[in-house]
This record gives C-alpha cells, sequence and structure tokens, in this order.
C-alpha cells in the first residue's frame, strides 16, 4: 500500500512537471488515477504559472529607476561627469549641450569652444555635490591637467542648476 502511494505521488508530479507525451505508454489515462482530471488541472497550474512569471518579470523591470525617478544628487553627479569626460576626450560638442540655456544663449558654440583648450585636461572625478538649494548646486570634482610640462591636480568647483526636471551647468 505504501509502494502504490509513493509511486502515485510520483507519477502525478511526473505529468504536472512535464504534461502529456505523445505514446500510447506514457497517456494521460495511463498516468491519472483520476480519469484525467489530475491532467487537466496540471495543465491549468502550469498556465497560471508562466502567466504569474510574466507578472513578476514584468514587475521586476518597472523596479528600475529612470532618470527622472533616481535621485536629484545622484543624477546630477552622473550628468557632471558625463561632461567632464566629453572635456577630456575633447568632444566639445557634448560638453556643450550640458550648458544651461541661459549659458548657450550668452556663449556660442564658437566662443565655448575657444575656451576649451584640447589636450589641457587629463583627468576628472567628480566627487560631490553641495546644494544651497534643491535646485541649484556645486559639484566638486579632482581636476587634473598640465600647466608647462606638469600634471597638476586641484579640486574645482562648478555651479549646476535644475530646470525642467534636467540639471546643467552654469558657464560664467
Amino acid at each position: 500500500m505504501l509502494l502504490l502511494k509513493y509511486n502515485t505521488v510520483a507519477r502525478i508530479l511526473k505529468i504536472r512537471l512535464t504534461g502529456p507525451i505523445a505514446s500510447s505508454r506514457l497517456s494521460p489515462e495511463f498516468w491519472s488515477l483520476d480519469g484525467g482530471a489530475t491532467v487537466v488541472w496540471a495543465r491549468s497550474f502550469r498556465a497560471l504559472a508562466v502567466a504569474a512569471t510574466c507578472v513578476v518579470m514584468v514587475g521586476g523591470c518597472s523596479g528600475i529607476p529612470k532618470e527622472a525617478e533616481k535621485d536629484p544628487t545622484t543624477v546630477l553627479l552622473e550628468r557632471a561627469q558625463a561632461r567632464w569626460d566629453a572635456v577630456i576626450r575633447s568632444d566639445f560638442k557634448t560638453a556643450y549641450e550640458y550648458l544651461s540655456p541661459g549659458s548657450r544663449q550668452v556663449h556660442s558654440y564658437d566662443s565655448f569652444a575657444g575656451r576649451m583648450n584640447p589636450g589641457f585636461w587629463k583627468e576628472a572625478k567628480v566627487k560631490r555635490a553641495e546644494c544651497s538649494q534643491p535646485d541649484v548646486c556645486e559639484v566638486v570634482a579632482d581636476i587634473t591637467y598640465v600647466f608647462q610640462g606638469s600634471r597638476i591636480a586641484t579640486l574645482l568647483r562648478e555651479n549646476w542648476t535644475r530646470s525642467d526636471g534636467k540639471w546643467w551647468y552654469v558657464l560664467k
């Protein structure tokens, strides 16, 4: 009797995990003790499990923060570092796009690019942001540049402002 119950459980679990296989010996009636009702239930359960997995996967993707949902200071530090990365590789067009709309009205791209010295900036690591107001911050970066053949490292402070949900570098 114990052996019969053990074999019955194994048969039911096998049907639930693998489903019916096209073989007369492995037909649902062969494995089912209740005339196939277990097979129907197993198929329904499998469909429910697939649906639940899809819901969990889609729900998990919605937990990934978008830029607008991230901490504003984190977004600021990422933008400041991206701007410095563009300056270091002498991509002044990209660096110009980080300027605030007001700074772009005052400084044309040509005047901005003229102020930049290709190859002058060697390294930049944005360290922190010090915010006096929610939309006004000062970014502190550790900058390395070359002056008269010597590499010099110093801290540099930049003003950034947030407008329409985006952080912008304020050029003085």
